[in-house]
């Protein structure tokens, strides 16, 4: 295999065997596979159901340049789906993917994440909510237990139907 680089006039001829060892073609990669290697140019696919890990990867392993062709179409699956296609902005493709992990946390990482989470403004408002919704619910039974029972001490009978 000869070889030249883009704009160079040197030219190497590199032998059979090591063309068959160490040499494949770098548009049929993965960002898993190209991870610690480097290229002269990258072209990277991006989509909606990309994450961060692989983004760096593919974003980071051209010498040269680097470039991400976003897709801003997302249709997770065309055939189940019942309304079209949704466009998005490729910059909020690009901070859905850089906000989106897809890192196993450690046990601790996955406890300290829950504790935040429990005491997120977002939840303490939500349960907040929900226990003030079974308070009012309690007060309201409590005060129709009461109104009950008055109107039955009215009529000269005890809580129980005794009358007095």
């Amino acid at each position: 295999m000869r070889v030249q680089r883009a704009g160079g006039e040197a030219v190497a001829q590199l032998p059979a065997g090591y063309v068959q060892a160490h040499v494949e073609l770098g548009y049929a990669s993965t960002a898993h596979r190209a991870q610690g290697r480097t290229v002269d140019t990258a072209h990277a696919y991006v989509s909606a159901a990309t994450v961060r890990e692989p983004l760096y990867v593919m974003a980071t392993r051209g010498r040269e340049s680097n470039r991400l062709y976003i897709d801003t179409t997302y249709d997770p699956d065309v055939a189940t789906s019942h309304e079209g296609a949704i466009e998005g902005d490729p910059v909020e493709v690009l901070e859905g993917v850089i906000r989106t992990s897809g890192a196993d946390l450690s046990a601790t990482a996955t406890r300290r994440a829950e504790e935040e989470a429990a005491l997120a403004e977002w939840r303490v408002m939500a349960q907040g909510g929900a226990v003030l919704d079974v308070y009012r619910r309690r007060r309201i039974a409590i005060g129709q237990q009461e109104e009950r029972a008055r109107l039955q001490l009215d009529r000269g009978q005890t809580p129980g139907g005794l009358r007095l």
